[in-house]
């Protein structure tokens, strides 16, 4: 199943995605009582802000108490973890407040079959005098925390062509795996129920092969890499800019004797501010993506 978000370690996947997801954000102001009139508010800093997450949890898609175990675990650990979207959206560092359980359904013997969960995250800002890093929002980049980060290192030209050709050939299997897969309906349909489950057994272990087969991480590497290429160009065009103006100032500087010469120069130089401030956004995703690391690229904190 797909990530929908990660929560440090713990991966949130697409079945059991949140029911609710709700975010406050708030800024405090003092109060100044004022005779005669109506109080003063002052401006006094943003609280932290809380995300209340609502999970729905099943034995189908894997056991409710080992999850809910786990989400205990992170709030008595008193863990400060990165809060991330499979999207690539950062939304910061936070901290386990809450965790409450409504068992929806047991068994017989009181075993856990499906419950609602819901959780209280709250931000994290760590040192003020070392902020967290900006986050980062372009798509399709996956983020965690790294004491090491790396970046992807781009796929050489013969194992790109190794893994299109795998991924025709897994491709083909896969359409054959279908037709499969529907003759064994079909025998199921025309009465031979029994028949159709046993090749159905046999069968199945082919397709967990084949699905193991499918060069995945090659190709995901490969967006990964896209994404970090485009900020980078984004960068170098806005430098380029900033480097050239700045030449064509120092040259006005240098030859300048009147007002005239002086406000000339100054014009270039204001020119590479607005470029260095235009390549701004792409700076802060690619430091953050340096400061971070990334999970498809295999880095664990």
């Amino acid at each position: 199943m797909a990530t929908y978000m990660t929560l440090g370690k713990l991966e949130v996947e697409l079945l059991s995605s949140p029911t609710a997801f709700d975010t406050r954000s708030a800024a405090n102001y003092s109060e100044h009582a004022l005779i005669g009139r109506k109080s003063g508010l002052q401006f006094t800093g943003h609280s932290p802000d809380d995300i209340a997450v609502s999970l729905r949890l099943h034995s189908i898609l894997g056991d409710p108490a080992a999850r809910i175990q786990q989400l205990t675990d992170i709030k008595n650990a008193t863990e400060v973890f990165a809060l991330v979207m499979a999207s690539g959206e950062y939304k910061g560092t936070f901290v386990l407040k809450t965790v409450d359980v409504t068992q929806t359904q047991t068994n017989g013997a009181g075993a856990l079959i499906s419950a609602d969960v819901s959780c209280t995250l709250a931000e994290h800002i760590g040192d003020p005098a070392k902020p967290n890093p900006p986050g980062v929002s372009s798509a399709s980049v996956k983020i965690n925390t790294s004491s090491a980060p790396v970046l992807p290192v781009p796929i050489a030209p013969t194992s790109f062509f190794t893994s299109v050709q795998n991924a025709i050939t897994i491709a083909g299997k896969v359409g054959e795996a279908a037709s499969k897969v529907n003759d064994i309906v079909a025998t199921a349909a025309n009465g031979d129920v029994l028949a159709a489950v046993g090749v159905a057994g046999a069968y199945a272990p082919q397709l967990t092969e084949m699905a193991q087969q499918l060069p995945v991480e090659s190709f995901a590497d490969l967006s990964e890499i896209k994404n970090i290429g485009v900020d980078s160009g984004n960068v170098a065009r806005n430098l380029v800019a900033a480097r050239d103006s700045l030449n064509q100032g120092a040259t006005l500087l240098q030859n300048a004797s009147t007002l005239s010469g002086l406000s000339s120069a100054a014009l270039p130089v204001q020119s590479a501010l607005v470029a260095a401030q235009s390549a701004g956004p792409a700076l802060a995703r690619l430091d953050a993506y340096a400061q971070i690391g990334s999970r498809l690229s295999g880095v664990t904190p």
